[in-house]
């Protein structure tokens, strides 16, 4: 606790311990990461300082085969990697920190963690995730690539974020190339403005996930550009886009509620029963 360290090829290292805290540590310009937890469990990292580690490896935390890690509090910018790595590792509690100018914010594979009350700015993404049953809430995302993505994995609950401003798409569900996609995710309550692609965007790898009381303003192209049939749309909101308020393929199923009012196609929405 209360120390600094750096220079190194890692920074403090936890391995095959539990109980373990890191407490107001400052550490910089390592060469892979600043911190790295493995094989460890119920362990804490609190109001540290991650920063600056070097390219072309270096992460600001990295979490490997480790569950029940508490990351709080802590300020992780300018790393040449992600700000926090988490691989293989389960039920952690990632809040409160922020992030800046990382590659991405935060790299998560896993299940069943927290993201939580984070703030982001200028990152490649604010927060990638590969996993099941993850909660991704009331974060707040300003400018940078990607806000936030679910590339993969079942029953993830994405809610209540602020998205302002990523030069990409605010949310987005499964990826084309490779064609990867998970199933059964809810998107609910989030806001994006100003995103330079999409708003909210859900790719037709991406099967039965549901989108219920977003809103969507004034992205560069669509505000949810819904391409897999199995998308469920309830009560959502779109406002002066660019395209259309919500483009959907034919299928995708309407839950009912969804406002689409002065988009620059005229149309405002497509295969949505009522948008007006």
């Amino acid at each position: 606790m209360h120390g600094s360290v750096r220079d190194f090829a890692v920074g403090p290292e936890v391995a095959k311990a539990r109980h373990v805290r890191l407490l107001d540590i400052s550490s910089t310009s390592h060469v892979f990461f600043g911190a790295v937890f493995f094989k460890s469990a119920r362990s804490v990292i609190r109001n540290g300082s991650f920063s600056r580690n070097i390219p072309p490896e270096g992460d600001g935390i990295g979490v490997f085969s480790s569950d029940h890690i508490r990351i709080l509090h802590n300020k992780i910018r300018h790393n040449a990697g992600p700000g926090i790595h988490v691989d293989h590792s389960n039920e952690n509690l990632i809040k409160r920190n922020v992030f800046s100018r990382n590659s991405p914010g935060i790299l998560m594979d896993g299940d069943r963690n927290e993201v939580r009350r984070n703030r982001c700015t200028r990152n490649d993404a604010c927060v990638l995730v590969d996993g099941s049953r993850n909660v991704i809430a009331r974060n707040r995302i300003h400018k940078g690539g990607d806000g936030i993505a679910i590339e993969n994995g079942h029953g993830t609950l994405v809610a209540r974020n602020d998205i302002v401003g990523p030069h990409k798409a605010g949310v987005y569900l499964a990826i084309n190339s490779p064609p990867i996609g998970g199933r059964d995710n809810l998107i609910r309550r989030n806001f994006v403005r100003a995103s330079g692609d999409d708003a909210f965007l859900v790719r037709r790898e991406d099967r039965h996930s549901q989108l219920k009381r977003n809103v969507a303003v004034g992205a560069g192209d669509d505000g949810f550009d819904i391409q897999s049939r199995t998308a469920k749309l309830t009560r959502n909101r779109a406002v002066r886009n660019h395209d259309l308020g919500i483009e959907a393929v034919r299928g995708v199923i309407d839950g009912g509620g969804n406002i689409a009012r002065h988009n620059g196609d005229p149309r405002q929405c497509t295969n949505i029963i009522v948008c007006g």
